[in-house]
């Protein structure tokens, strides 16, 4: 799956693309320490370590309905 498919903001997905992070399968395999040091915008860092968290727990498949939930949408 890529990070396009997921409902993150315009700010993560930059962070991550910039990155050369693409897929979900590479994002979720990244450690705290990893996600840190990928920028220094701490909302869009911050966003990343709760996806990631997220992902780990319900998977790909069901992140974007979990992370709607979460934001309030």
């Amino acid at each position: 799956m890529k990070i396009s498919e997921l409902d993150l903001s315009v700010r993560s997905y930059n962070l991550l693309r910039r990155n050369g992070i693409l897929d979900v399968e590479v994002l979720m395999s990244m450690t705290d320490d990893e996600v840190v040091a990928l920028g220094k915008g701490r909302q869009a860092t911050a966003e990343v370590q709760e996806a990631v968290k997220l992902l780990r727990e319900v998977g790909a498949e069901r992140f974007n309905e979990y992370w709607d939930s979460r934001r309030g949408i």
